[in-house]
């Protein structure tokens, strides 16, 4: 794929291990059940706290107690069902069949017809008869000097009656509407959870997929090492977390600038090839298998990065979820990059049908885009020279900027920079913009 194309990594099943008391452990590869039960030990320890167990209860956050208010609101209704309705003095007594109407009075003889005779001007408002009043029901006196700073409210049968609603003393917190929308989101991503096995996101990138992807150069990574370095702005010697690291290409080129780096992915195929390429450039990089929905780091990182349209594999609230698991790793003042596909420039510029040959493989892909789900929908088709064939069936939620923004805001994020592409930081076009990066930072 090229630099500006919806290119899929590898996105991360289980955390890293981490003692009860925080020691850190040697971090391993894992092989996931089915697979076999064998372990690979990294050459540096990743460290990490646990994160607490959170009762979700819902429906407790919105629920209005009435029983304050109900024994007033009984007694105004009590008092107005048994109040007596008004009679009249001179009413006629009531009778069990209603009397028949009067006779119509006679007819008058009808005036001589005037030829173009003007209408009769209206009869003089002193002259007019009053208007029969409606009866009304007696209104209950309730008592509501008890209600501090009460609000009184003009009768709505009035014509025209409205009520401003910036008149009510109304003072809510804007951080209770966060904290409702991630609790629910925490809640159905765990509970519709988006099953790992058999996920085409699980099954993609292994060792077959190294023969179709395009071969990158040394100095275009070494470009965008660079781009992702200004971008964080962390020193060198902090820690940075590569997530859906891949074979470690961006990380083994930070590394190499002196950051301690952690890469973190769910292909143990990739993370063989990351460590293999790590230990013949004789870095020391942690490299753990794990699934991005699961991060449980606490304030370790002083910088993040995922790249390359690794984010938005997952449902929504499970993407919601792993910005929050981002945000959760970082540092106070941290800053995370990403950057995915431009939502806005795939709808007119990607097209529906692509192929290219690889090493010794022919690769074709079908796309199309579904407009409710917003997602693009790739179905990849691999013939190799050994005859064997693979079909992936691709599925990666694209955003819009000001959906990724709000998204980013909601996890607890703020917005430093926004670009479309790494030659142009800072400046973003709309849909004449390929990619779309973020840089968002921890308060």
């Amino acid at each position: 794929m090229t630099d500006d194309s919806v290119d899929v990594s590898p996105a991360p099943t289980e955390p890293p291990a981490v003692s009860a008391q925080g020691t850190p452990l040697a971090a391993v590869i894992k092989r996931r059940k089915g697979r076999g039960a064998t372990t690979e030990p990294l050459p540096v320890a990743v460290s990490a706290a646990a994160e607490p167990t959170w009762d979700i209860v819902l429906t407790d956050a919105f629920r209005v107690d009435p029983g304050a208010a109900q024994p007033a609101t009984e007694s105004a209704l009590t008092s107005v069902a048994e109040a007596p309705p008004p009679v009249a003095s001179d009413a006629p007594p009531p009778v069990a069949f209603a009397a028949a109407p009067p006779p119509p009075p006679p007819a008058e003889a009808a005036p001589p017809p005037v030829a173009f005779a003007p209408p009769p001007p209206p009869p003089a408002a002193a002259s007019s008869p009053p208007l029969p009043q409606e009866a009304t029901l007696p209104t209950a006196d309730i008592d509501l000097d008890f209600v501090e700073d009460s609000i009184e409210v003009p009768d709505d049968t009035e014509p025209g009656s409205r009520v401003d609603l910036r008149d009510f003393p109304v003072d809510i917190d804007p951080g209770t509407a966060v904290d409702a929308v991630l609790g629910f989101a925490r809640h159905n991503a765990a509970v519709k959870r988006t099953p790992s096995a058999g996920a085409w996101f699980s099954e993609l990138f292994n060792a077959d997929f190294f023969l179709g992807a395009p071969a990158t150069s040394s100095a275009h990574t070494e470009r965008e090492a660079e781009f992702i370095a200004r971008a964080l702005g962390v020193a060198s010697g902090g820690r940075l977390l590569d997530l859906a690291c891949g074979y470690g290409r961006h990380a083994i080129a930070l590394a190499a600038r002196g950051y301690d780096l952690v890469g973190l992915d769910l292909s143990l195929d990739m993370l063989k090839a990351a460590l293999a390429r790590a230990q013949k450039a004789s870095l020391a990089i942690k490299f753990v298998h794990g699934d991005m929905r699961d991060l449980n780091f606490q304030q370790v990182f002083d910088g993040a990065y995922c790249v390359d349209t690794s984010f938005g594999y997952f449902s929504e609230p499970e993407n919601l979820m792993v910005l929050r698991g981002l945000s959760d790793a970082l540092k106070s003042g941290g800053r995370l990059l990403l950057d995915v596909a431009n939502r806005d420039y795939c709808l007119k510029s990607v097209p529906t049908r692509n192929w290219w040959e690889g090493d010794g493989c022919l690769v074709q892909e079908d796309v199309e885009f579904d407009y409710v789900a917003s997602r693009v929908a790739i179905k990849r088709f691999s013939v190799f020279a050994d005859g064997t064939q693979q079909e992936s069936n691709i599925s990666v939620r694209l955003y819009a900027l000001h959906e990724l923004t709000r998204m980013l805001q909601v996890a607890g994020f703020e917005i430093r920079e926004v670009s479309g592409h790494r030659h142009t930081p800072g400046a973003f076009f709309g849909a004449e913009s390929a990619r779309l990066i973020v840089v968002a930072q921890k308060p």
